[in-house]
């Protein structure tokens, strides 16, 4: 089995998610709330984020941790199936919302 070793998934999956979003590393820093140099030398694979900064960086990106760890094909569908659970989610929450209304 050809394993990805995990600071090269973690890297990886920090910067695509981040792209994806159409973020700069600047944008993920301050939601993250760390600093732009800290993002980059991640992204480079010269630092190597604690857990509290994992934490800090994937609550930004409005993931799960546990996405960052996961391979890119698998961490795609992850991604989409937080973002079916989330649109479900308001969906649910808007109606519910709108019954109430009405029941007034």
């Amino acid at each position: 089995m050809n394993e990805i070793p995990i600071e090269i998934m973690l890297k990886t999956n920090i910067r695509r998610l981040r792209t994806e979003l159409g973020w700069s590393q600047e944008k993920l820093a301050e939601k993250a709330e760390i600093s732009p140099s800290y993002v980059t030398q991640i992204e480079l694979g010269n630092r190597s984020p604690s857990i509290d900064i994992i934490e800090k960086i994937a609550i930004a990106l409005g993931i799960e941790y546990r996405i960052l760890f996961t391979p890119e094909d698998l961490a795609k569908k992850e991604y989409c199936k937080s973002l079916r659970l989330l649109e479900k989610n308001v969906m649910q929450a808007v109606n519910e919302a709108i019954q109430k209304e009405f029941q007034k």
